[in-house]
Order: C-alpha cells, then sequence, then structure tokens
C-alpha cells in the first residue's frame, strides 16, 4: 500500500489495476435491482478527490461483505487496487464513460489529512440551467429560496409501486424561477417543515446531485394549481426581502466594505472558537457590559462575608 503515490482521478487509466486514490465519499447508498424485489446489486458512491473531481464507484454484491464495514458517507479513504469499468447504465451521473469499482483484491484505508473541498458542491445557476448552458443528463447542484409549494401527491413508479412527491417552486437571486420535486424521504421531510413552521419560515433549498426531466421544468400557473406562498410581509414578499433587499458577498466582498450595510453570506461552519470569549455579562436595565467584583461587608458577628 503506497500511500505516496496517488492518482487523481482525471489521470486514471482504465487499463491498469494498480492505482491508489485518495478520495472523499460525498454519498453513499444500497442499490437495488429495480426489476427484482429484494436483489442487491451493490453498494454505490459518488466520491471525490483533492482536486474537487466527482465520480460514480460501485462495489458488486458479491464484494460487499469485504468492504461495507469500512465504507461509510462523508469520510475519507485511501483505495489500494481497484478498477475502472463501463458505466453501462443510461443515466450516468457525471459525464464519464467509467466508474470506479471495487473488488476482491481492493484495500481500503482510512484516511485523516484530506485536503479538498468539504462537500463538493458545483453550484449552477438557475439562468444557465434554463438556457441549456448545463447538460441536465448528468447531475446537477443548485440553490434556491422557495417561494411556492404544493400539497404532497402519490404516483405509480413504473414497476408500479407508489411514491410520494412535493411540487416546489424556487426563485433565485436573479429572480428567476425553477420547478423541483422532492421524492418518498426528502418530501417527508420538506412537508413536515413547512407544516412545523407554518406560514412564518423562510426556507432556502440546496440541492446535491439533482437530476432534471423536461416534464418538470413547465413553467407552472401559480394562480390555478393549488400551490401556496411560503410567509408574507405586507406588500413585499418574504421572496424579494430576502432575496433583492440584500445583497449576496463572499467572504473577500466582506472583508473590502467600506461603510455598515446588511449582506447575505453562503457558507460552512468549519469550528467554533472556544479559546476565547464571545458573550459578555450584561446590565439588565441599560443592556451595557458590567464586571463582576467582590464586596467584603462586616456582619454582625464581627467576620468578613464577600458578597
Amino acid at each position: 500500500m503506497d500511500e505516496n503515490n496517488v492518482t487523481f482521478l482525471n489521470n486514471l487509466d482504465w487499463r491498469s489495476k494498480l492505482f491508489t486514490i485518495k478520495v472523499k465519499v460525498l454519498r453513499l447508498w444500497i442499490r437495488v435491482n429495480p426489476k427484482r424485489e429484494g436483489v442487491t446489486v451493490g453498494i454505490e458512491m459518488v466520491v471525490m478527490d483533492e482536486l474537487g473531481t466527482r465520480m460514480q464507484a460501485i462495489v458488486w454484491s458479491k464484494f460487499m461483505k469485504k468492504h461495507e464495514i469500512l465504507l461509510n458517507e462523508h469520510e475519507c479513504y485511501y483505495i489500494f487496487k481497484s478498477h475502472l469499468s463501463v458505466i453501462k447504465s443510461n443515466f450516468k451521473h457525471f459525464d464519464k464513460e467509467h466508474a470506479i469499482s471495487l473488488n476482491f483484491d481492493t484495500s481500503i484505508k482510512k484516511c485523516d489529512n484530506f485536503d479538498g473541498s468539504v462537500y463538493g458542491i458545483r453550484l449552477s445557476s438557475f439562468e444557465s440551467i434554463k438556457a441549456g448552458e448545463v447538460d441536465i443528463k448528468y447531475r446537477v447542484d443548485f440553490i434556491g429560496y422557495v417561494d411556492e409549494w404544493s400539497e404532497p401527491e402519490v404516483t405509480k413508479t413504473k414497476m408500479g409501486k407508489d411514491s410520494k412527491y412535493i411540487k416546489l417552486q424556487l426563485l433565485d437571486e436573479e429572480g428567476i424561477k425553477l420547478n423541483c420535486n422532492l421524492w418518498d424521504e426528502y418530501c417527508d421531510e420538506m412537508f413536515g417543515y413547512i407544516q412545523s413552521h407554518k406560514e412564518d419560515v423562510h426556507v432556502v433549498l440546496l440541492v446535491q446531485f439533482g437530476s432534471f426531466n423536461k416534464f418538470v421544468e413547465k413553467i407552472c400557473k401559480i394562480s390555478s394549481n393549488g400551490q401556496k406562498s411560503i410567509g408574507s410581509s405586507g406588500s413585499i414578499s418574504l421572496a424579494d426581502d430576502f432575496l433583492f433587499k440584500h445583497p449576496f458577498s463572499n467572504f473577500r466582498d466582506i472583508t473590502l466594505l467600506d461603510k455598515p450595510c446588511e449582506v447575505i453570506v453562503h457558507g460552512t461552519t468549519m469550528g467554533v472558537d472556544d479559546k476565547d470569549d464571545w458573550y459578555y455579562l450584561g446590565c439588565d436595565e441599560c443592556k451595557r457590559k458590567v464586571e463582576t467584583t467582590f464586596v467584603i461587608e462586616e456582619v454582625e458577628d464581627g467576620a468578613e462575608e464577600p458578597k
């Protein structure tokens, strides 16, 4: 096992089975045979190297017993002696002909020094998606404000099973709208959140590895399809207040500000500094900072008592 001789995903050669890769598992799920109930195909994953390249990976069912106990979502690994196999599925996650296959000869070792992206998100704008600049044959990442939503509905899959979904209309910072469906457990999670927070909630949805169908991307008629707005605030909608009143900024923009203003920043909390005090004691009346002191007073028996 040579941890110092790592090959980046873009440089993999399908003819070689001797390469070592260093990757983070972004997503991991059990892949089942849709035509044979209860039959497992294997473990399917989306992995990413330190340069941010993402690829599909799979552990076929006959090798699961060896590898499944070692693999976890969001963990990083050195993978030795895997190989590339041709993707035969009609749907690919990314624009790549091969997936990484972990077989009996493959070895896995957990890695604690991964220097790449934390989540591997590659946001596409609504404008680029609608203009056809993003190839919707593959997985897409996007973010938007949930402006409208509908009650969950149930439909039949091709295999005759019931599947639940909720329709959402998303709005980006440019005011461009995009229709989105959340299915099954994602539907339940979103609908439950909206119901528990009622009309006073702002919801921003970040989708990673979403897929597109052309029929989903029809412009919906909000007034006639039973969709509901999330929140309202006088004559200005919550969407307008959130997306247009305040500009989106990155951390570099903030360092260049020369006057007080309100901004919205999208970022990831990497840690909390607990070494220095980030709070102070305040007076309940004037709200100013107060200092704690000890006052020595003499009690009736002549002893001194601190207060």
